[in-house]
């Protein structure tokens, strides 16, 4: 049954990256009951394990940061200028509430530019540069401003996780709240009696800034197979081309990804254990080595057997990101059925016969 409180703290909680603390103090309050072993690393990613020292180990892998950005330059009007953290555009998070994450509490401001009456024809044109836009916490000079706020501090879109008939909501920072979602919750449920091989749930830190995080824990964790799970674009709103990204739409179930970044047996038997189970899924095709922490994860150590399950959303990067909530229970299902399969049939590495 679907842990709805577990996504709204989740998706209420920040974490640029760089600055996942409160979002993987989250995380852990999920697995801890069911871990028999917890564990952090210097740069902030945490895990829970199950079964530690059997044969085959198994990791569950999502990303606990999201985009933003951090305070460069505090003006004499008081008004706080920024630098991105991640890939993100500007035009979506105009206007809208933000909150700075401050050593004593959180500072909540808007993120403002010139008024549209105030423009020039050129202005009005186009997206403005980063030097353009601010945020106003309401201090009326910079000496009050410095008072409430420093230097380097993370700056985030922040709104509540919203209905949106019934079956989907809307919130910021689905990519990746949603991954931590379905790792937190597989690990949860398989944590009641799951044996035969040690099962790790990751949540990783700055996927954003290059997939960093996953690259220091996975050497201390050196899993044998790992299902990566983060979030993909749909192809089901207007305007995008189909024929580039592929058929993917909300409420059509998880996105398997086949192509160089993932072992083709982790695939295979993804897609065994869907149909085996009767879980919807979709297919995307990727030539590419993608954005995501199977990046690293599939060469790191002496190299590990990758899958990617996605989510689909819509509206990626921006404060109101779109999911089905089928689709992420869906997530779940698989991730617990390909670790239950892993038990009987623990072997990744493809035997190639010469004549």
């Amino acid at each position: 049954m679907a842990d709805k409180q577990f996504l709204e703290r989740l998706t209420a909680t920040r974490g640029v990256s760089g600055y996942e603390r409160d979002v993987q103090s989250v995380f852990l309050d999920k697995i801890r009951p069911h871990a028999q072993r917890l564990r952090c690393d210097s740069m902030g990613s945490v895990w829970g394990t199950l079964n530690a020292g059997s044969p085959t180990k198994v990791l569950l892998e999502c990303h606990a940061d999201e985009v933003g950005f951090i305070v460069r330059y505090i003006s004499p009007e008081g008004l706080l200028y920024l630098q991105p953290v991640g890939s993100h555009g500007l035009q979506a998070a105009i206007a809208q509430r933000v909150v700075v994450k401050t050593a004593a509490g959180q500072v909540y401001g808007v993120l403002g530019t010139k008024p549209y009456h105030l423009q020039s024809e050129a202005e009005r044109g186009r997206t403005p540069g980063i030097t353009e836009v601010w945020v106003d916490i309401g201090a009326r000079n910079a000496q009050e401003a410095c008072q409430l706020v420093a230097l380097g501090d993370p700056v985030s879109c922040c709104s509540t996780l919203t209905s949106l008939g019934g079956r989907r909501v809307s919130a910021p920072a689905l990519d990746n709240r949603a991954g931590m979602y379905v790792v937190g919750e597989a690990f949860t449920r398989l944590g009641e009696g799951l044996t035969g091989v040690e099962l790790t749930a990751l949540a990783s830190v700055q996927e954003e800034v290059g997939m960093r995080g996953v690259e220091v824990a996975a050497k201390k964790i050196n899993p044998d197979v790992a299902l990566v799970f983060d979030v993909c674009h749909t192809s089901d709103t207007p305007g995008i081309d189909r024929r580039l990204l592929g058929e993917v739409a909300l409420g059509q179930g998880p996105v398997i990804v086949r192509g160089p970044n993932v072992s083709p047996m982790v695939g295979k038997r993804l897609l065994e254990v869907a149909e085996g189970f009767g879980i919807k899924y979709q297919i995307q095709p990727s030539g590419v080595v993608t954005s995501t922490d199977a990046r690293v994860l599939q060469i790191a150590n002496q190299g590990v057997a990758v899958g990617i399950v996605a989510i689909p959303i819509r509206y990626m990067h921006t404060p109101n990101e779109v999911l089905d909530w089928s689709d992420l229970e869906a997530c779940v299902e698989l991730a617990q059925a390909f670790v239950q399969s892993c038990v009987a049939q623990p072997e990744f590495t493809e035997i190639l016969k010469y004549d």
